[in-house]
C-alpha cells in the first residue's frame, strides 16, 4: 500500500505538460462551449445544405442558357466556395471541442494531482487498519486455539483421573473380598458342614451357658428368699 501511495504521487508529478498548462474548466463553461460547438456544426450543416439547394437551382437556370457547361462550372465553383466556408466552421467547431475535451482532462488531472496526497494518506491509513485487523484476527485465532488445547488437555486429565479412581475402587473391592478357595468341591462341602456344626455347637454351648447362669441366679434367689423367711 505504501508503494501504491508512492505511485500516486509519482503519477501526479509526471502529469502531461499540456495538462499543466491548460486552464481548468468548470461545468458551466463546459456546457456553454459545447453548446457553441453544437451551434457551429449546425450552422455548417445549414450552409452546406443551402449550397446544395442553390446549386440545384443554378443548374436548372444553366440548362436554359446557351453556354450550359460554363454556367454549371461557375455554379459548382460557387458551391465549393460555400462548402469550404462550412468546412472551415466545422474545423473551428472540432478544434473548440478538442480544446474543451483537453481542458476537461487537464482539470481532471489537476484535481487528481491535488487529491493524490489525500488519497495516499487514506490508502496508508487503510493499509494500517487492515494490518491491525489481520494482526488482531491472528491473535484471536491463536488465543482460541490455545484455549481449545488447554480444554482438551483438561478433559484428558479429568478422564485419566476418573479412570484411575475407578481402578482404585475396583482394586479396593477386590482386596476386601475373601481369597478364592482352592479346595475341591468335596472339601468345600465338608468345610461348610464343619462350619455349620461349629455354629450349632457354639449356639448350643451359649444356650447351655445361659441356662446354667439362670440356674445359678435362681438358686441364689431361692437361698435369699429362705434366708429372709428364716428371719
Amino acid at each position: 500500500m505504501r508503494r501504491s501511495a508512492f505511485f500516486l504521487l509519482a503519477a501526479a508529478v509526471a502529469a502531461p505538460l499540456w495538462a499543466q498548462t491548460l486552464a481548468p474548466i468548470d461545468d458551466a463553461e463546459k456546457t456553454r462551449l459545447e453548446a457553441q460547438v453544437k451551434a457551429m456544426k449546425a450552422e455548417a450543416e445549414d450552409i452546406r445544405a443551402g449550397a446544395e439547394q442553390q446549386f440545384i437551382a443554378d443548374e436548372k437556370v444553366c440548362w436554359q442558357k446557351v453556354l450550359v457547361t460554363a454556367c454549371i462550372d461557375e455554379a459548382k465553383a460557387r458551391r465549393v466556395t460555400v462548402i469550404q466556408k462550412a468546412r472551415a466552421i466545422e474545423v473551428q467547431a472540432n478544434t473548440l471541442q478538442r480544446e474543451v475535451n483537453n481542458r476537461v482532462l487537464a482539470t481532471r488531472e489537476a484535481r487528481r494531482a491535488a487529491e493524490a496526497p489525500t488519497r495516499a494518506a487514506e490508502q496508508q491509513a487503510e493499509a494500517e487498519r487492515y494490518r491491525a485487523e489481520q494482526a488482531k484476527a491472528a491473535a484471536d485465532r491463536q488465543k482460541r486455539q490455545q484455549a481449545k488445547v488447554q480444554e482438551e488437555a483438561a478433559g484428558r486429565a479429568q478422564t485419566a483421573a476418573e479412570a484411575k479412581a475407578r481402578a482404585e475402587r475396583l482394586n479396593a473391592k477386590q482386596q476386601d473380598r475373601p481369597p478364592r478357595s482352592t479346595a475341591t468341591p468335596e472339601e468345600e462341602v465338608a468345610q461348610r458342614v464343619a462350619e455349620r456344626d461349629k455354629r450349632v455347637a457354639e449356639k448350643k454351648a451359649e444356650r447351655e451357658a445361659k441356662e446354667k447362669q439362670r440356674a445359678v441366679e435362681r438358686a441364689a434367689w431361692e437361698a435369699r428368699q429362705k434366708q429372709l423367711q428364716g428371719k
